[in-house]
């Protein structure tokens, strides 16, 4: 009898299947490949460590607690592995109910933590805790503890985050010349926040400010090599290695710090711990406070901020009138065609082509009620990569409206020239809340799409009320779910209606878009939080 011997186990392989598995999508197959992996080598802690990243990606807190709780049990000394089972958070959560579970807990645990300063150690907090409070953000809840908790924690477990440029260990004192200001984001890309801030980073005033664009090497792209050419004054390329990039910063003697986007990666939210320049600021890129106590200032709108006796912010809050944006948006000649752009040729098309992890369970009700209250609605929803995330928003709206699933047409990423004429062929614009658009509401209001909002409490959500405001233009703002839903049928179904709704916004528009008023209210608001 031939004896045919099984082949070794190999670990490095498996776990660059895995790691291949999560990026194509296959979360299960990459929940195979390391459960396989835990089975062969059972006392390797970061196998069930990098289990348990795959399901809370699956949005399966039960699943993740399992395997965190083995790697924690096999390593109790490592402080990672103990500040992620504190935050950890779902991106799809299916009541609020779960979201309010989801955040007790996390103080919680963030309390217990606290009460042990110094006992949990994190060698490397970038590496090994990458992803933060990220998804909270989209709960439309007040952070100010739970971030503040965090910082805390980060701070004991690495000491090294608290760090001071030895330029900052002396007051600040004016000297002659423009401020030396840098700017600090890993998105300043073709991205969203690229989008957003470029134009405006380009417009502020070189006798006013020198700018020291801070890019990440890893992240350059075209966008990135032209804002450099069009408004570095100085140009500084960081690794995505904390303590590298920490040192270069330090180094730039810098006088203000601008993150347009604190929150959205980790490797910036763990600079802005240390103190790399005399002044430190954020705003509304990612809109919300950090609880880091060395951001001095949030720069944010009056028409985003109404808690202004009790604002939502460990930071200074600093507003200004007019959006902090020199926007210039791309111009249609003519609204585009259905059939161009892939959209259902029957129906009325309601677009709402966001990241999935923005619906709420509370804005299910906008979207069950605009199909039962217009039969020929269609629901246009941006599909995005992770097929689970679509799977649990299908099943949480089907239990809610039954069949509601036939009404929606799913799209996929596209180039942003056909993105912004799929825009143009909506017939109306959906804002979900507590977390709203920014970006995708500007390019769709460019086009003469009405845009239907509701602004929540939080800032988060009211961008698109504040553009109206600034267009003047106010009629799509609702004032409950049940008005949303009113006039969005209004606006979907009625061709005359929608008609009017696009000519005053076309009509207005010059106030919003390429506006200088807003760039220098910013470049004072910049100042201002300078002096302190």
């Amino acid at each position: 009898m031939q004896i045919v011997s099984r082949p070794a186990f190999d670990l490095t392989r498996t776990m660059q299947e895995a790691a291949a598995a999560v990026s194509a999508d296959e979360l299960d197959h990459a929940t195979r490949l390391l459960s396989l992996a835990g089975t062969h080598r059972p006392n390797r802690p970061d196998i069930f460590a990098a289990l348990a990243r795959v399901q809370l990606k699956k949005s399966d807190l039960a699943a993740h607690d399992v395997a965190l709780e083995r790697a924690i049990a096999l390593d109790p000394g490592n402080g990672a592995y103990r500040i992620r089972a504190a935050i950890a958070c779902p991106p799809m959560m299916t009541t609020t109910a779960e979201i309010d579970r989801v955040r007790t807990r996390a103080l919680d645990r963030l309390a217990a933590l606290q009460a042990a300063p110094g006992r949990w150690r994190v060698a490397d907090p970038q590496l090994e805790i990458p992803t933060l409070t990220y998804y909270f953000v989209y709960h439309g809840k007040d952070d100010r503890e739970l971030n503040s908790r965090l910082a805390s924690v980060l701070r004991s477990a690495h000491p090294a985050l608290a760090g001071v440029a030895p330029h900052c260990r002396a007051p600040y004192h004016p000297t002659a010349g423009p401020i030396r200001l840098g700017i600090l984001s890993t998105y300043l890309r073709d991205h969203t926040i690229g989008c957003l801030f470029s134009g405006l980073i380009e417009k502020l005033d070189r006798r006013r400010f020198r700018r020291v664009l801070i890019f990440s090497e890893a992240d350059l792209d075209a966008r990135s090599v032209a804002l450099a050419e069009a408004a570095g004054d100085e140009v500084v390329l960081i690794p995505r290695r904390l303590d590298r990039a920490r040192a270069i910063v330090a180094g730039l003697k810098l006088d203000l710090l601008w993150y347009p986007d604190l929150g959205m990666d980790s490797l910036t939210v763990y600079l802005a711990h240390a103190r790399l320049a005399h002044a430190q600021v954020t705003t509304w890129g990612h809109p919300n406070t950090t609880g880091i106590p060395t951001v001095d200032a949030f720069l944010s709108l009056d028409a985003m901020e109404p808690e202004r006796a009790d604002p939502p912010y460990t930071e200074r809050l600093l507003c200004q009138p007019k959006a902090n944006l020199y926007y210039t948006p791309t111009r249609l000649a003519s609204r585009a065609s259905r059939a161009a752009v892939g959209l259902p040729a029957a129906g009325n098309l309601y677009g709402c082509p966001q990241t999935l992890f923005k619906f709420h369970p509370d804005y299910d009700a906008v979207l069950c009620g605009i199909v039962a209250q217009d039969p020929q609605a269609v629901l246009v929803l941006h599909q995005g990569r992770t097929r689970r995330w679509r799977e649990h928003l299908l099943a949480r709206l089907e239990a809610k409206q039954p069949g509601i699933s036939r009404r929606i047409h799913w799209v996929t990423g596209m180039p942003r020239g056909q993105y912004i004429s799929m825009l143009s062929a909506f017939d109306v614009m959906l804002d979900p809340y507590p977390f709203g658009g920014g970006n995708t509401t500007l390019e769709a209001l460019a086009v003469g799409t009405p845009v239907v909002t509701l602004p929540p409490r939080l800032s988060r959500g009211r961008l698109a009320a504040a553009f109206y405001g600034q267009l003047g233009w106010t009629d799509a703002i609702a004032k409950s779910p049940e008005d949303y839903v009113s006039i969005a049928v209004r606006l979907g179904s009625d061709p005359v209606a929608r008609a009017r709704a696009s000519a005053a916004i076309r009509a207005a528009d010059h106030r919003l878009f390429a506006v200088e008023d807003g760039v220098r209210q910013f470049e004072g608001l910049l100042e201002t939080a300078l002096r302190g």
